[in-house]
C-alpha cells in the first residue's frame, strides 16, 4: 500500500473514530448541538448593542446579527489549534502509550493532523447551525461565487489551526503541562480576531497584533463575501496572508515536532 494511501486511510479511521465517541454519549451530543442553536439565540439580543453605538458606519454593514454569528461561529474551530491534537497527545502520556505510538511507521506529523482534521469535522456539527441562520438573516444578498469565496475563507482558515495544532503538540512533548498556555490563547482568538469585537473599533497596534491570528482573516474575508462589509485590511492582503500562514506554520510544525521529538525522547514520552 503507497504512502498516500496509508495516509488517507489513517485519516478515515482516526475521523470515523472522533465520531463514534461523539455520539457515544448522547445527552452531551444533544446539548452540543443545542448549545449551537441557543448561542444563534442569544445574538438577536445582543444585536441591538451594535445597533445602539453605531457600528454599522464603521463595519460596514447594518447586518449585526449575521455578522456576530459569522465570527462566533469560528469559536467552534478554536478546539482543532488549542485541544484536539495536544489533548490526545496530552491524554497518551498520561496512560505511557506514546512511545507504542510514536513506534509505528507512520508519520509524527500526519497523526497529529489526522487527529486534529477528525476534530474539525466533527467541530463542524456545531459549525454549520451558526453559519445557517446568518445566511439566512441576509435575505441571500450574496452570489454563488461570493458564498464559495466564503467557505474557502473558512477552509483555509481552518487548515491553518491545524497546523497551530500541531505545533502545540509539539509543546506538549516537551513541557507535558501548557493548558495555561491555551486559556490565553483562548482569550486571544476571540478578543483579538473580530469574532466578537469589531476590528475597526481596536486601536492600531491590536490590530496589528491581530493578523498573527489565522481567524482574522478567514471572519473577515467571509463576513466580506456574504454581508459586503468593509475589510479590515486589504483584499489580496489578507488572501495571501492566510495562504502564507498556512505555509509557514506547516513548515514549522513538521521541523518542531521532528526536533522536540528527538529530544522529548531523551526524557522519556511519558509524564514524569
Amino acid at each position: 500500500m503507497s504512502s498516500f494511501l496509508k495516509t488517507v486511510r489513517l485519516g478515515y479511521m482516526v475521523s470515523w473514530r472522533r465520531v463514534k465517541e461523539m455520539i457515544r454519549y448522547k445527552a452531551n451530543f444533544v446539548f452540543g448541538l443545542l448549545s449551537s442553536v441557543a448561542w444563534s439565540a442569544a445574538m438577536l439580543l445582543v444585536a441591538p448593542l451594535y445597533s445602539a453605538a453605531n457600528v454599522g458606519s464603521i463595519v460596514g454593514t447594518q447586518n449585526f446579527i449575521s455578522f456576530l454569528l459569522l465570527g462566533i461561529a469560528f469559536q467552534s474551530y478554536q478546539s482543532v489549534a488549542l485541544w484536539s491534537a495536544s489533548g490526545h497527545l496530552q491524554w497518551e502520556l498520561s496512560v505511557g502509550i506514546t512511545d507504542y505510538v510514536f513506534a509505528s511507521p507512520v508519520s509524527r506529523y500526519w497523526y497529529m493532523v489526522s487527529i486534529s482534521v477528525a476534530n474539525a469535522l466533527a467541530e463542524s456539527i456545531f459549525f454549520v447551525p451558526m453559519f445557517i441562520v446568518a445566511i439566512l438573516f441576509t435575505n441571500f444578498t450574496f452570489s454563488a461565487v461570493e458564498l464559495m469565496l466564503s467557505l474557502v475563507a473558512v477552509a483555509l482558515s481552518v487548515f491553518v489551526l491545524i497546523q497551530i495544532g500541531v505545533l502545540f503538540s509539539a509543546l506538549v512533548l516537551q513541557f507535558k503541562q501548557v493548558s495555561s498556555i491555551f486559556g490565553f490563547l483562548n482569550l486571544a482568538f476571540q478578543m483579538l480576531t473580530g469574532m466578537l469585537v469589531p476590528l475597526q473599533m481596536l486601536p492600531e497596534p491590536l490590530k496589528i497584533a491581530s493578523t498573527f491570528f489565522p481567524q482574522t482573516f478567514g471572519i473577515d474575508l467571509s463576513r466580506h463575501h456574504l454581508l459586503h462589509s468593509s475589510l479590515v485590511f486589504p483584499y489580496m492582503f489578507e488572501w495571501l496572508m492566510l495562504l502564507l500562514e498556512l505555509l509557514i506554520l506547516a513548515a514549522a510544525s513538521l521541523i518542531a515536532l521532528k526536533y522536540i521529538e528527538r529530544v522529548a525522547k531523551k526524557q522519556g514520552l511519558h509524564f514524569a
